[in-house]
């Protein structure tokens, strides 16, 4: 009799996890399916639960070091996080500084020399050697982390919008021009380089739904994004003119469908962008603009890993500064492009004027560093740690 219902207690338990599995309407062959038109729970998960912030305030004005006032570092900010130390790219000058905002040194090597770099459009350290690679269009100058010439490496695939670096050895990259170049040694857009070199190791053949122009940068949406945005165990692959977003394992090297988006917004300026991965959740938005698509909101998601759901962020949705205002008051509205180099850390750069413009509005905090502060400063760094 024991054995009859611990067999039946089993065979019930059994039943409950395949009706779970089967009847998530937000997971489907262990893809993420999301359409903006259905309504999703809501969940109050504030930015201090998934993640660690900081305020530093930039300093060196004094001593030339000269700040944009542009809001996202993205791929032009890295953080040694052994050494404490924040690298940033400010037009074709790297500053190194302190955790605290102090500066300690510049790369300033313009130039057509040997040593020097004519074009820096990214960049990035590798900890483990003490070396900064300066990605210059057709090759990579390699300085030492004091800033010290070591060597030039020849480099040649076509404009690099994103790439992320996977192991010492490799680039996980995006390029949005390879397909203007018809270069048969870059048939896609996306592939795995070798950084020696810059050969193709292996190309991902990914089709567009939306063939377009596929020239992101005719409408400004080149800035929108980030083409890879990395997770604990692989790298999402994102593009514009495609609803699925792929994932690339650090294992395996293969590619497979992570998350669609089966929305008909009726714009191709609308998407649902991966925004940051942590443990339990992986957050994403839905990007608009106003002028172009008025009937769609950006909004803000999270989906459940445990539970397998999708939830929408409660948040009050500041149209304007890509929503930083809602982001500096402990709201979780995290967009792509803050991400760093820097797996895990994200950054947003808040100029003193807009600071001052929306003073009303900021955390206590925020506001007496503001008020300290004119127009000739530095921005103030937002530095974000995920949990």
């Amino acid at each position: 009799m024991k054995k009859l219902i611990l067999q039946n207690f089993m065979f019930i338990v059994c039943l409950l996890v395949l009706i779970s599995c089967t009847t998530n309407p937000d997971l489907t062959n262990g893809i993420i399916v999301f359409d903006y038109n259905k309504s999703y729970p809501e969940i109050d998960i504030k930015l201090s639960d998934v993640a660690d912030v900081k305020f530093i305030k930039m300093g060196g004005i004094n001593d030339g070091y000269l700040i944009s006032s542009r809001h996202a570092p993205g791929n032009d900010l890295f953080i040694d996080t052994a050494k404490c130390i924040i690298y940033t790219l400010q037009k074709k000058r790297i500053y190194a500084y302190d955790m605290e905002g102090n500066p300690l040194r510049e790369l300033s090597r313009a130039g057509l020399g040997p040593q020097e770099y004519k074009i820096l459009s990214h960049f990035w350290v590798n900890t483990d050697k003490d070396e900064i690679y300066c990605y210059d269009s057709n090759r990579l100058v390699v300085y030492d982390t004091l800033f010290n010439f070591k060597r030039s490496i020849k480099f040649s695939p076509p404009f690099l919008k994103n790439f992320t670096p996977i192991g010492n050895d490799t680039l996980l990259a995006y390029s949005h021009l390879a397909f203007r170049f018809n270069d048969p040694a870059f048939p896609h857009s996306y592939f795995l380089l070798a950084i020696e070199g810059g050969d193709v190791i292996k190309p991902y053949n990914i089709t567009f739904e939306r063939e377009g122009d596929k020239m992101e940068m005719d409408n400004g949406y080149f800035l929108y994004y980030q083409s890879l945005v990395e997770q604990e165990d692989g790298v999402l692959m994102v593009n514009k003119y495609c609803d699925t977003v792929f994932k690339m394992e650090y294992r395996t090297k293969e590619v497979t469908p992570y998350f669609v988006d089966k929305t008909n917004y009726g714009s191709e300026e609308c998407m649902a962008i991966p925004s940051f991965d942590i443990d339990k959740y992986f957050f994403f938005n839905v990007h608009s603009f106003p002028r172009l698509s008025p009937d769609i909101e950006s909004r803000y998601y999270a989906y459940d890993k445990e539970k397998r759901e999708i939830f929408r962020i409660k948040a009050k949705i500041y149209e304007r500064l890509f929503n930083i205002i809602g982001l500096v008051n402990n709201q979780c509205t995290m967009n792509s492009i803050f991400l760093t180099m820097t797996k895990g850390y994200a950054a947003v750069y808040l100029s003193v004027i807009e600071l001052q413009d929306n003073i009303d509005e900021l955390p206590a905090d925020l506001r007496a560093m503001a008020e300290t502060m004119d127009e000739n400063d530095n921005p103030i760094l937002m530095l974000i740690k995920f949990k």
